[in-house]
This record gives C-alpha cells, sequence and structure tokens, in this order.
C-alpha cells in the first residue's frame, strides 16, 4: 500500500443560516448567509494546499432535501477548483439532504462522485501512475430517516489497498433513523481501514488503531448548540507509520459561551453595572485578539477538549477567525447580585445592548447574543463548615450524583420525561430539553449551591 492523503469533512449544511439574536450589523449580514459556504471554500483551499489525494463528504452536505440554488451553485463552482487540481470528490447523502429522485440542480463536475442509495457504492482513487492506490465505498440515504444496517453490507475484494468507508450514523444501535450500527460492528470490520463518519456535529477519533473511526464534526457552527472551532480532518494513512488525523479550522464565525466570574479576583469584585461591563469589555478585548491569525494556535487551545479530542494535531495556519456571537454567563457572588435581581431582566437587556455598541465595528466582530446572569448573594465560604455533618453529607451526594451511574440513572428518572438522554438531538420533542453530561453537572451542582443556602439562611447547620 502508498501513503496516501484526503480530506475528511461532513455535516457542512449548505444553504442554512447562522442564527443570532438582535438586530445584527449589516456586515454581520453576510456571514449569517454565507458562512458555511465559506467553511467550504477553506476546506477547498486546503485540499489544494495540501496536494491531496481525493475528498469525502460524509453526509448533509446540504441542510435540506430542497436545496438552495445558491448553495448548488456554490458547491459546483467549488468542486471545479478541485477538479482542475485533479482532486477527486466522494459524497454521501444524509438524513437532510437525502437522494432524490429529481436531478441536480446544475451538473456535476466529472471529478464529484455521488453515491447511491439502494445498495453500497465502490469507486477506484487512482495515484499519478494511473494505479489504484484506494478504494472508496459508501451508500446513501433515501430519506429523512434510514433504519438500514447498511454498513454490514459494506464489502471490499482486499486489504491490498487502503479501503475508506463512508458511513452518516449516530453510532446508536437503538436509533432506528440514522443507520443504527455500534461502535464494535464498524471496528470489527477488518477490510475497512479508516471509517469517515458523519452526523455528530462534534470532533471526535473513536478508534485510532485499525480501523480508524472518527467524526470531523460541523465545518461551521450555527448557534450555541454548535460552539467552538468548527473544521475538518487532513488524513494521513502510510502502511509504516500510525494514522495521522490533522485538525483544519475552518469556521469564519464562532459561537461562545464564556463565564464571568465577579468574584474570581476578591480584590476587585464589580459593585456597579459599570464596573460589570468594565470586566466582561475586558475578556472580550482579550478575544478579539486571539480571533487575529497570529493568535488563533492560542484559541485552539483553549477549544480543545482533552478526553474528546486525544490524539488529534491541531493545524494553527488556519484562516483567521472573522467573528465571535457570545453569550456571556455572569456567576459568583458579589453584593451587585442584589442590585442585579432587583431588574435581571432589564439589567440582562441593558448590559447586552451596552457591548454590542462598545464593539460595533470591531474586527474581528464581536456581537454580544445574550447576557445571562447567574450571580449569587454573598455567604460564609463553604470551606467553613467542611466539619459540619450536614455539609459532609450533601457534598457526598452530590459526588454519588456525579460518579455513581446507579445514582445518576436514579436522578434522571426523576427528573421526570421533560428531559431527554437518548442524545437524538434532531428528533427531541418540542416540550423537552436534551440532557447530556454538561448539562446534568450543571444541574447538580447547581442543586447542591441552592441547598448550601438554603440551610445558611434557616441554620439547619447549627
Amino acid at each position: 500500500m502508498e501513503r496516501i492523503k484526503f480530506i475528511h469533512t461532513a455535516d457542512l449544511h449548505l444553504g442554512s443560516l447562522l442564527h443570532i439574536n438582535g438586530e445584527i450589523t449589516e456586515h454581520m449580514q453576510k456571514f449569517v448567509r454565507t458562512a458555511t459556504m465559506d467553511a467550504f471554500r477553506r476546506i477547498c483551499n486546503a485540499a489544494i494546499e495540501h496536494d491531496i489525494d481525493f475528498v469525502v463528504i460524509s453526509g448533509d452536505l446540504y441542510d435540506r432535501e430542497a436545496r438552495s440554488v445558491v448553495a448548488c451553485r456554490f458547491f459546483v463552482e467549488e468542486c471545479e477548483k478541485l477538479n482542475t487540481a485533479g482532486i477527486p470528490v466522494f459524497v454521501i447523502a444524509g438524513n437532510h439532504d437525502p437522494l432524490r429522485e429529481q436531478p441536480e440542480l446544475f451538473k456535476l463536475p466529472k471529478n464529484v462522485k455521488v453515491f447511491g442509495g439502494n445498495k453500497p457504492d465502490l469507486y477506484h482513487v487512482l495515484g499519478p501512475d494511473g494505479q489504484a492506490i484506494a478504494r472508496v465505498i459508501g451508500q446513501s440515504y433515501l430519506g429523512r430517516a434510514d433504519s438500514r444496517k447498511m454498513h454490514l453490507d459494506y464489502l471490499t475484494p482486499d486489504t491490498s489497498i487502503w479501503n475508506i468507508g463512508l458511513l452518516h450514523t449516530q453510532l446508536d444501535t437503538r436509533n432506528l433513523n440514522y443507520v443504527p450500527c455500534s461502535l464494535s460492528e464498524l471496528k470489527d470490520k477488518k477490510d475497512v481501514h479508516y471509517w469517515a463518519l458523519g452526523h455528530i456535529h462534534k470532533k471526535q477519533i473513536l478508534l485510532r488503531d485499525t480501523p480508524v473511526i472518527s467524526y470531523p464534526g460541523i465545518p461551521q457552527g450555527r448557534d450555541f448548540g454548535e460552539e467552538g472551532l468548527g473544521g475538518c480532518f487532513l488524513v494521513e494513512l502510510d502502511p509504516l507509520k500510525d494514522a495521522r488525523l490533522n485538525f483544519i479550522v475552518t469556521s469564519s464565525v464562532v459561537f461562545k459561551r464564556l463565564e464571568v466570574w465577579i468574584d474570581k479576583d476578591p480584590n476587585n469584585i464589580p459593585e456597579t453595572i459599570t464596573e460589570l461591563e468594565d470586566l466582561i469589555s475586558g475578556i472580550a478585548d482579550e478575544l478579539i485578539e486571539e480571533g487575529i491569525k497570529e493568535g488563533i494556535k492560542e484559541d485552539i487551545e483553549k477549544d480543545i477538549d482533552k478526553d474528546v479530542d486525544k490524539g488529534i494535531d491541531f493545524d494553527n495556519e488556519s484562516s483567521a477567525i472573522d467573528g465571535y456571537v457570545v453569550q456571556w454567563i455572569i456567576k459568583g457572588r458579589g453584593k451587585i447580585h442584589d442590585t442585579l435581581m432587583e431588574q435581571k431582566e432589564e439589567a440582562s437587556h441593558e448590559i447586552t445592548q451596552e457591548l454590542r455598541r462598545m464593539y460595533q465595528g470591531a474586527e474581528p466582530f464581536l456581537w454580544t447574543d445574550s447576557v445571562d446572569i447567574k450571580t449569587r448573594k454573598v455567604l460564609p465560604d463553604r470551606i467553613e463548615y467542611k466539619n459540619n455533618p450536614f455539609f459532609q453529607e450533601l457534598n457526598n451526594v452530590v459526588k454519588e450524583c456525579l460518579e455513581s451511574n446507579a445514582m445518576k440513572k436514579q436522578v434522571i428518572q426523576e427528573l421526570g420525561k421533560i428531559w431527554d438522554e437518548r442524545g437524538d438531538y434532531e428528533n427531541t420533542e418540542d416540550y423537552r430539553f436534551s440532557l447530556n453530561e454538561e448539562t446534568y453537572e450543571d444541574l447538580i451542582q447547581e442543586a447542591s449551591q441552592l441547598i448550601f443556602e438554603k440551610l445558611l439562611e434557616e441554620e439547619y447547620w447549627i
């Protein structure tokens, strides 16, 4: 086998818009309309710059079955550039853009191969000498949901060259909407060297051995459910080395939730809204500096989840960030809490408007989407009560809720049907909230704080 290099991307959702609160500027409106397409342009530029062998797109190239004419034309134009560079593009359709009976809106360049939906298709990638260096196998969705275990029919002649499998799946055997399968099922298919997955919008490497199994995540986040840096994987497979996955940042606009702790510096706790706005603006200024190309490496490092991104290399030569959309979460204890709580909604609105005014015209732009006030009243330091049996028991219960699977299951049952832990975020009913690990931990910690405050107020601990 020869060394190969390709780009793995998915979930581009071309034609979709960014979701931003407020009356945004004309400058920002352009990014709302074009950010998802800008991400694909960056992917194509990276493909040419790195002289790769091919590109794979693992589903949801478009955002809906009735495709945007503008997005379709844009995709064709970018693929023509890849065609000129001799780079083939392999595409499977996902649940958002299933195959249609109608023909494509525009004639696709000859380097673009769209996989059928009735059975798996297999294409060969040819090297400079005309010999096959890799096979790409995949199958498209035929509708908004697909319960077929199509990956079981992915058959390859042999392992003399690299076999790349494309699959759009939630990787959940219980979920019949998105190709039910398990990690072990993919792992057991020894004839596939790399599984290029799509559907999950967060980048992650699930397996680094053969086969390598990964999700590149969404190239451009569109709301706070897709916050952080988006991108694609530049994959290098070498028969003499371990696989290398290099994450290339492609998002021009980044959604961020940032916590502002008013009591982080005990000697400088804001007592007025003006002082609070100054505290927030200091963090905003730092963020803008990180958006400059020379500072993007620092932003990438802050964006890494060490558990999820273990083993991922990051490309710090990626394009600069054009803007940030920020939700400020104000936390901590201080005297300003009582002032903010008297008119919480109005205070939140006024701070939001002032921050938008302060950073109007900034480059990269910084737009305050909202300000969420979660401050607390001033209380004695909790550590003072560490030997009190009431608080010891409270800490023990919190620890068990967070660390014991049995207790966690019981707590989730007690929370009721309004919380959905299945992870099927696209089909959650309107009256239900998605319950992930982060939200669960926040709920437990919030409950712990409320109990702590109540105990002190009522003096039950004496």
